[in-house]
């Protein structure tokens, strides 16, 4: 979501306008930044932002923030959840993006990219 900044990973729905995000910035040190912080970073560009959720989880058995988003992007209204994960010096940014009559239809595939997230190989998370 952040203006200027290219994902590592972006899936498009070929049918719905919705899609999934996924990159990971590392600093070689553990981010000093707060998660909702971190959070808020990754929704700059975003437009008239109304916060409909947000909570704390686990993911890669690490602290999560968890965010519901209903706002827009270039005059489009999108809503926007995403998983920010501070790890191994890292932080990693999972994003479903979709119209909001969409939205439930792709939530689902969304869900089961978080649930199979995984850090690989060194140390664990």
């Amino acid at each position: 979501m952040e203006i200027g900044k290219e994902p590592e990973l972006v899936f498009r729905h070929r049918s719905l306008s919705a899609g999934m995000m996924v990159n990971g910035t590392c600093e070689g040190r553990a981010p000093s930044r707060e998660l909702h912080v971190l959070g808020r970073h990754l929704l700059f560009g975003l437009e008239k932002k109304e916060v409909l959720k947000t909570d704390h989880t686990v993911v890669v058995e690490k602290e999560v923030l968890q965010t519901l988003v209903r706002g827009s992007l270039e005059g489009t209204e999108l809503l926007v959840k995403s998983y920010v994960i501070k790890a191994r010096g890292c932080v990693y940014d999972l994003v479903y993006f979709a119209d909001p009559e969409v939205y439930t239809q792709g939530e689902g595939a969304f869900e089961a990219l978080v649930t199979g997230f995984e850090l690989l190989g060194g140390e664990k998370p």
